[in-house]
């Protein structure tokens, strides 16, 4: 039980944080400076661990993220611009793929307030990451 009250507080923050209203507005730098403990990608994968653990594997199951360690992922369906990596499919600039990827959590959120699960299946985003903002949202 204790987990329960632990996952709800975290949803609680979270959305204190991150309310839908902030999402339309949000920046790159605000989704995924992975430094910044307050970065959208920060508080999915360090501060609401007890809803699930995106914590293994590349941020690029966020979409984009910034690393300092980018060039070490360039390959066909990622790219890069030596600060950020992001999905090739997002994009051919980090503008363009953060733009994607924002919509993507947008619709995400949309469907998790919306309760239709169906179409959040069909989103173009890691499992993990796109039921974690679906629920929290």
């Amino acid at each position: 039980m204790e987990d329960v009250n632990l996952a709800k507080q975290e949803q609680i923050d979270f959305l204190a944080a991150w309310p839908l209203s902030r999402l339309h507005s949000m920046t790159l730098e605000e989704y995924a400076n992975v430094d910044n403990e307050d970065s959208f990608v920060s508080w999915l994968k360090n501060r609401t661990e007890h809803i699930g653990n995106t914590m293994r594997g590349r941020a690029l199951k966020f979409g984009i993220y910034k690393s300092a360690t980018v060039e070490l992922y360039e390959k066909k369906r990622i790219a890069s611009d030596g600060e950020y990596a992001w999905k090739r499919s997002y994009g051919n600039s980090k503008e363009e793929a953060f733009d994607q990827t924002r919509n993507i959590v947008i619709n995400l959120a949309n469907h998790g307030i919306n309760n239709t699960l169906e179409e959040i299946d069909q989103i173009d985003l890691k499992d993990e990451s796109k039921w974690k903002i679906a629920f929290f949202v």
